[in-house]
């Protein structure tokens, strides 16, 4: 930005939560020494790119010393033109040189293309709870011509980590398995997909269901066998992070969102159940994804109609008795299941038959539920 502009911001004493976006146009300018913000608490900067506009935030972070919540997000430019021109050693080498640890709760990178630098490892102080990575370090089935910046990171992993409450991002290896081993306290992990879901059309009210008098039992905890295989080498590693999970963070995990191509089996999730007692997602909301750039599970739902899989999956609540389950995905679709709320019919054979009531929703009735809201490429 123009100096004229930090300059005023830096006049302004009860600042303290700030988002730029950088332009992405390209010219000559002088380089500007961004001044610091004392109160400051919250930055988030996007688009970063140094040879668009070569703003050094350097003495900002050294400075600032309330800031602690710090989301950085560069240009993909650098990324799609395989242009190594960041690195993070002139965002925190004067910390660095300072001997100065950033105070941070939250850290989060998007679209980082560097090569590993242990700066990252030494600005860091034991606070920092949530760490999001996203599009930035390598992961299983990433395109091997990204291989000799991306690797970088997975051949240098950190001594000592942080106290991490939050980790958040969308690549898996055996590196980051290994270091999710070596955590302990984690509360919330989430595998992103980045897969957008289609808003479906509602098709009017559903308050009432139709009856039907012989519904297929929907295996609700085994999800769907995807109809392509999936990168093995993805697979293998489903169960290394399944045991790490159980093993390590089972007393202390809240929220779990996990790769779509991990299909778990019942066995499998029942440990899951066993092992984390607190898990709060799973036991008041559960989503079973489509595999990437497909939409099996939807598609069926339309076959069969709406109305249909409310009705099997009320009946499933009811058997399983999920009193506290409250909303179910499957695919691109939404259901709310009304725990309090039963419906009692006749069946052909003139049996009784129960289910719990369950709705179609819109996605915006989940916008606030974290295995939703958390699973986008964003920061």
């Amino acid at each position: 930005m123009l100096p004229t502009v930090w300059m005023g911001l830096a006049q302004r004493p009860n600042l303290l939560d700030l988002t730029v976006k950088f332009p992405g146009t390209r010219f000559p300018r002088p380089t500007v020494i961004v001044p610091p913000l004392p109160k400051l608490v919250s930055l988030k900067l996007t688009d970063i790119d140094p040879l668009c506009y070569p703003d050094d935030i350097s003495l900002l972070l050294c400075e600032s010393k309330a800031l602690s919540h710090l989301k950085m997000h560069w240009s993909p430019r650098m990324r799609e033109a395989r242009e190594p021109s960041v690195t993070l050693s002139s965002y925190f080498g004067r910390a660095i040189a300072l001997n100065y640890k950033l105070p941070l709760k939250t850290l989060a990178f998007h679209n980082l293309y560097a090569q590993h630098d242990s700066v990252v490892h030494d600005l860091l102080d034991l606070t920092v709870e949530e760490f999001s990575m996203i599009s930035s370090a390598a992961g299983v089935g990433d395109s091997a011509d990204m291989a000799f910046i991306d690797y970088s990171w997975r051949t240098s992993p950190p001594k000592t980590m942080p106290p991490f409450k939050m980790i958040r991002g969308d690549k898996v290896s055996t590196t980051h398995c290994s270091l999710l081993g070596r955590l302990k306290g984690l509360e919330r992990y989430y595998q992103i997909t980045g897969r957008k879901l289609k808003p479906m059309e509602m098709d009017g009210s559903t308050e009432s269901t139709p009856h039907y008098a012989d519904p297929r039992p929907v295996p609700v905890e085994s999800p769907v066998t995807p109809e392509t295989p999936a990168d093995p080498s993805l697979i293998s590693l489903g169960a290394s992070y399944l045991d790490n999970i159980c093993n390590c963070h089972g007393s202390t995990l809240r929220h779990l969102l996990l790769m779509p191509q991990w299909r778990l089996s019942s066995e499998e999730l029942a440990r899951l159940v066993r092992s984390c007692p607190l898990l709060e997602q799973l036991l008041h909301a559960i989503r079973i994804l489509d595999q990437p750039h497909e939409s099996g599970l939807s598609d069926k739902i339309l076959e069969k109609g709406v109305q249909y899989e409310e009705c099997m999956l009320g009946k499933e609540a009811w058997k399983r008795n999920w009193t506290r389950l409250k909303w179910v995905g499957v695919g691109d679709f939404v259901f709310e299941v009304h725990g309090s709320e039963v419906i009692t019919e006749t069946a052909e054979d003139g049996s009784i038959q129960s289910r719990r009531k369950v709705l179609r929703r819109p996605l915006d009735a989940v916008k606030d539920v974290e295995i939703w809201s958390m699973d986008r490429l964003e920061i």
